[in-house]
C-alpha cells in the first residue's frame, strides 16, 4: 500500500510561500533512480493495477528540461502516477496539467484523475468533476506536444488529489507503441499564506507556545473544531478536537514550526504554530 504523507502542506509554513509551487515532486522528470524509474514514481504491479511500469528515460524527446517519460502501451491499462496522493485544501483553486506526445499508431492516452477523501484511515474516491477528470475521449496522433490542463476548486470534503496519466493500446492488434509524458503539475492558485478569513474571529494563542502546554484556538461561534497538526516535513503528527473554545493540550511536540489545519462547521483555515 502506498504511504500517504502530507509532505507538501509545508509550503504554507511561510507567509511568503510561493502559490505557484508545483505540488508534484519531480513532476518535470529530471531526477531518476535509474533509467526506468523516475524519482517519486515507484513501480506498482497488482492483479488489477499497473503504475510506473514499462517506463524508460527519454533524453532526446522532451517538452522541457533534459528528460521525459517514455511509456509503452500493453494489452492492459498502464498508468504514470506519483507515489503519493497530493494533499489539497478544500475550497482552494488548483490548476492540474501535464504534457504528452502521442505520435504512435500503437498507443493512446488520457487523464484519469480524482479527488480523494481520507478520514480515520479510510480512503474514498470522490465523484466531483468526474466529467473533467475522467474524460471519455483518448488522444489523437500528432507530431506536436499537447497540454492537458484544467482549473478546478477542491470539493469541501477533499483531502487529497490522485494524479494519473494512462497509456492504452490503440487496439487489440495495435499494441506496444509509446506515449511521452513531461511536466506533471498541480498548482494551488489560492494564496497559500496563513489564512483565517473563512472562520470568523479565529485566534490562536499563545504563539509561540510551550511544548506540552495549553493552546487556545477560539472563534466567534465557539463551535467545535478539529485541529490537524503537521510538522515541517508535512507529516501529520497530531489530530485534536477543541470544544466551546476550550484549550487543547499540546503533547510531545519538539521545538520548531508546525502548520495547523483548523476546521469548524465545514470551514477551514491554516495557521502557523511555533513551539519553543
Amino acid at each position: 500500500m502506498r504511504q500517504i504523507y502530507l509532505a507538501l502542506f509545508s509550503i504554507a509554513l511561510s507567509v511568503t510561500a510561493n502559490a505557484q509551487t508545483n505540488l508534484i515532486p519531480n513532476g518535470n522528470f529530471e531526477t531518476w533512480t535509474n533509467n526506468t524509474t523516475p524519482s517519486g514514481f515507484s513501480s506498482v504491479n497488482t492483479e488489477t493495477f499497473s503504475a510506473n511500469n514499462f517506463i524508460t528515460r527519454e533524453t532526446s524527446i522532451f517538452k522541457s528540461g533534459a528528460s521525459a517519460v517514455k511509456h509503452q502501451s500493453q494489452d492492459d491499462t498502464q498508468t504514470v502516477s506519483p507515489d503519493n496522493l497530493i494533499p489539497v485544501i478544500p475550497g482552494n483553486n488548483y490548476t492540474i496539467s501535464y504534457w504528452f506526445l502521442d505520435n504512435d499508431t500503437k498507443a493512446r492516452s488520457r487523464a484519469w484523475h480524482s479527488w480523494v477523501n481520507i478520514s480515520n484511515g479510510n480512503e474514498s474516491e470522490l465523484t466531483d468533476h468526474r466529467d473533467v477528470l475522467h474524460p471519455t475521449t483518448y488522444s489523437s496522433n500528432s507530431a506536436q506536444w499537447v497540454q492537458v490542463s484544467f482549473t478546478l476548486t477542491a470539493p469541501a470534503n477533499a483531502t487529497h488529489f490522485r494524479f494519473q496519466a494512462r497509456t492504452y493500446r490503440q487496439s487489440a492488434t495495435s499494441v506496444g507503441g509509446f506515449i511521452y509524458y513531461d511536466d506533471f503539475s498541480i498548482v494551488n492558485n489560492t494564496t497559500m499564506g496563513l489564512t483565517d478569513h473563512q472562520i470568523d474571529g479565529l485566534k490562536l494563542y499563545p504563539n509561540p507556545a510551550e511544548t506540552n502546554g495549553n493552546l487556545y484556538i477560539t472563534s466567534v461561534s465557539g463551535a467545535d473544531k478539529t485541529i490537524e497538526i503537521y510538522d515541517i516535513l508535512g507529516k501529520q503528527v497530531q489530530n485534536l478536537k477543541s470544544e466551546n473554545n476550550n484549550p487543547i493540550q499540546l503533547s510531545n511536540l519538539n521545538t520548531g514550526i508546525y502548520l495547523l489545519k483548523i476546521t469548524e462547521e465545514g470551514k477551514t483555515a491554516t495557521q502557523k504554530l511555533i513551539i519553543k
